[in-house]
């Protein structure tokens, strides 16, 4: 999954790899957020990250195996997350994308 910032950054959910480049105008990564190849349950860590979708300067990134959404800055910083696995209030079930409106 992909989301586009205001700034015209590129910010890519690399499924397998367990984090999100952030890549520049030219397509260059100037940034990981997380730890390539390496999936955690922590804050700021990720376990396949299937969506991501940006507002202002925030960063939402929705986890498939981890069933939860993260909320960071898009320079990285952990602020919140929600979710747990299941289906009851609160919980999510294999998370595939995400959108802020």
């Amino acid at each position: 999954d992909v989301a586009v910032d205001d700034k015209g950054f590129l910010y890519v959910a690399l499924y397998s790899q367990h984090c999100i480049d952030v890549l520049d105008q030219q397509g260059t990564v100037i940034r990981t957020i997380g730890t390539r190849g390496s999936s955690g349950s922590g804050d700021g860590q990720f376990n396949s990250p299937s969506g991501v979708a940006v507002q202002g300067d925030l960063l939402y990134v929705a986890e498939y195996c981890g069933c939860r959404v993260q909320k960071l800055t898009t320079s990285g910083e952990f602020l919140s997350k929600f979710g747990t696995k299941g289906s009851g209030d609160g919980q999510l079930y294999l998370p595939r994308g995400i959108c802020v409106d």
